[in-house]
């Protein structure tokens, strides 16, 4: 078998590895990504869908993880922001948000029947961001039906779970839900991608390959080289040849299921093998719209608080036009299922969204027309784990590490936590491995 020697080889081209290969590179070490899809990013990344440009996962990104990154590691970087990044709709009636900061809080004033339910939240709120973190041991359905069962604060509470953390709230820790805001609270600069998720991965796959570092497509690990409880290297298959790389260190971005394949069950623990078999996908649904007028006014997200199943509902061309032919517009929708547990009814749930639409967007089947619904479950969740089930960077095989979602600390969600559990990654191999 032939044999290629790297210092650090990361298996998977999503957020996480593209993360860890840019600092990686950036700080001189020989660095390889083999993906075996044809087109790195993972759900990071656009898809030509009949002349529209689709992301496969992430729309957004943010100034203060994702812009920072790219200004590290020198790669392009933009992002359109809204303004208003959101409106909302709370009893029939919108209203534009505040400054991010200030989003929450003021939906809770708009929800309130009264100013005695808007304190006693907003009190309850206060503590176990000031003194003590709910209990992880009870969901924020609990938590917040302690302190009202008004369905229209419900609603606004809902809202901001699914956006963040793809879940409901029944299924969201009520402890986590707080350490989320206290861990990420400082993320304020949410935009719009120019072209979906491809924007930002072929920025960062560029800056690799500036820098050094190499980047395969098309060329799956097979194997995770393991030798005395040490990570060796990676088997690969690149142009029909099995080729062993060796390296002083191994990072997955295959997700920990894949992971695990790839080392082999009988050399890990029976306790990891159940953490990760705890892990649970965090599924959701993308229903995009194409007309001939824009459908709805503006570039903000609109954030629906008293719907069947859609939270959220943007019109993309508003702010991005690039993402549709020439005179076309793409609005998007955001569904949650009813349940984050399989199995799944799509098909029922794609059909309250589209009652959702219909009572939100005013001729909407006169005008509108479905161009495609991306739905995200299994090996393509939208995220690899609920919040708050997250595993830790380092495997018991040492040499070996998790990047992506599902490896961040907890209070981290989505892409941003892709980017830190990379960046963690990154500064352990720092202090144990030296560039060749």
């Amino acid at each position: 078998m032939k044999q290629l020697k790297y210092d650090i080889i990361i298996i998977g081209s999503g957020l996480g590895g593209l993360t860890s290969a840019a600092l990686l590179s950036k700080a001189g070490y020989k660095t390889l990504v083999v993906e075996k899809l044809p087109f790195a990013g993972g759900r990071c990344a656009t898809l030509d869908y009949h002349g529209y440009k689709i992301s496969t996962g992430l729309e957004m990104a943010t100034e203060e993880v994702h812009g920072e990154l790219c200004r590290e590691v020198g790669a392009e970087f933009e992002i359109r922001v809204p303004q208003p990044i959101y409106k909302y709709r709370i009893k029939g009636k919108d209203y534009a948000a505040p400054v991010a900061s200030k989003i929450l809080t003021t939906m809770i004033e708009q929800a309130a029947r009264d100013n005695a339910e808007k304190e006693r939240v907003m009190q309850a709120l206060k503590r176990g961001l000031t003194w003590a973190e709910p209990s992880y041991s009870m969901s924020l359905y609990d938590w917040i039906t302690q302190y009202t069962d008004n369905p229209d604060m419900v609603g606004v509470f809902r809202f901001f779970v699914v956006m963040a953390a793809g879940i409901n709230l029944y299924e969201m820790p009520a402890g986590e839900y707080f350490r989320m805001i206290k861990e990420t609270g400082f993320i304020r600069t949410w935009g719009f991608l120019p072209e979906g998720g491809g924007s930002l991965s072929g920025a960062l796959v560029r800056a690799i390959e500036r820098m050094g570092g190499n980047i395969w497509m098309s060329c799956p690990a097979l194997q995770i080289a393991v030798k005395d409880g040490l990570a060796t290297g990676v088997v690969i298959r690149k142009d029909s040849e099995e080729i062993e790389v060796t390296a002083q260190a191994v990072v997955s971005n295959a997700g920990p299921r894949r992971t695990v394949g790839l080392v082999g069950r009988e050399r890990l623990s029976p306790g990891y093998l159940k953490d990760v078999e705890a892990i649970k996908g965090v599924p959701q649904l993308l229903i995009y719209i194409t007309s001939d007028r824009p459908l709805l006014e503006g570039s903000s997200i609109l954030a629906l608080t008293e719907s069947r199943r859609l939270f959220g509902v943007f019109n993309y061309t508003n702010i991005c036009p690039d993402v549709a032919p020439k005179g076309k517009h793409l609005l998007v929708g955001a569904i949650f299922p009813t349940s984050s547990e399989p199995p799944y009814d799509f098909n029922k749930e794609v059909e309250l969204s589209l009652q959702d639409l219909r009572d939100n967007i005013p001729d909407f089947d006169k005008y509108a027309q479905i161009l495609r619904v991306n739905t995200y479950h299994g090996d393509w969740a939208l995220m690899r784990t609920w919040a708050g089930y997250s595993l830790p960077i380092k495997t018991p095989i040492q040499g070996l590490y998790l990047a992506g979602d599902a490896s961040a600390p907890l209070g981290w969600w989505g892409s941003p936590a892709a980017i830190k559990s990379g960046r963690l990654a990154v500064e352990d191999i720092a202090q144990r491995y030296k560039p060749a």
